[in-house]
């Protein structure tokens, strides 16, 4: 894959820069000129979209399906945002059962999609909470005891006393 020899100022050692004025942004696409070996190596740290959309829409929406969310996520914690991924991890990780997690950004930029993505990676390694249940005592009926059942079983008990 060709690369330009002239480096801008804070460029690394492969020739890649940040795009610092609008005409950066506008230099037109070698892509096409890319062998088809070149667009490959270039594509592969990229998952495939495995889900199809009507509309571009879908991708900017936080409440877009996990698999789309989880195909953002790949594209962006790496190379865009993985100061995000990272943070939203390592808060999970230290963070009380009972605190809440709120990432503002904007939407088109894929930030809700990522912390969607990553919260839903681990929390799926947390134990699965229970459902409790009071009920009596039978050493002592006027005492209630606190029962810990499995999630979503405390109503069907509680009919059943």
């Amino acid at each position: 894959m060709q690369r330009h020899s002239q480096q801008a100022p804070n460029s690394t050692k492969t020739g890649i820069s940040a795009l610092r004025t609008m005409d950066d942004l506008l230099k037109p696409s070698e892509w096409e000129k890319l062998t088809d070996a070149d667009r490959a190596q270039s594509s592969a740290p990229f998952p495939a979209l495995s889900v199809s959309t009507t509309r571009a829409e879908a991708l900017l929406r936080a409440s877009s399906p996990a698999p789309l969310q989880d195909w953002i996520a790949a594209c962006t914690s790496r190379n865009f945002q993985p100061y995000v991924a990272a943070g939203v991890a390592s808060w999970l990780a230290t963070a009380p059962e009972m605190a809440h997690l709120y990432v503002g950004g904007s939407a088109s930029l894929g930030t809700p999609q990522l912390v969607a993505s990553v919260a839903r990676k681990n929390v799926a390694n947390w134990p699965m909470p229970s459902s409790y249940c009071y009920a009596p005592d039978p050493s002592a009926f006027a005492q209630p005891l606190l029962l810990v059942l499995p999630l979503g079983t405390a109503d069907a008990f509680a009919q059943g006393l």
